[in-house]
Parts: structure tokens; C-alpha cells; sequence
């Protein structure tokens, strides 16, 4: 039989988890292909 965690405790996890990733992201410089079919597919334009 499984207990499920109160919602507080989710909503907290989630919360943390939210602060974790924004800390750790990082800003990338993007090189364009100058091939617009390629670079609009292409993850922040290339």
C-alpha cells in the first residue's frame, strides 16, 4: 500500500526544486547557421 505526500509537501518540493534550477541556469551565446529553415528549428534560433 502506498502513502501519498500532503500537498504542502509536493508544493514545497516543488518549490525548491523551481529555486535549484533557476540558480543553475545559464545564459549560452547562440551561433545562427544563417540558414533560416535550420536556425528556426534550432534551439534560441541556432
Amino acid at each position: 500500500m502506498s502513502v501519498s505526500a500532503p500537498p504542502a509537501a509536493i508544493s514545497e518540493l516543488r518549490e525548491r526544486i523551481a529555486r535549484l534550477e533557476g540558480s543553475n541556469a545559464r545564459i549560452r551565446a547562440v551561433l545562427s547557421f544563417g540558414v533560416a529553415t535550420i536556425d528556426r528549428i534550432l534551439p534560441g534560433g541556432g
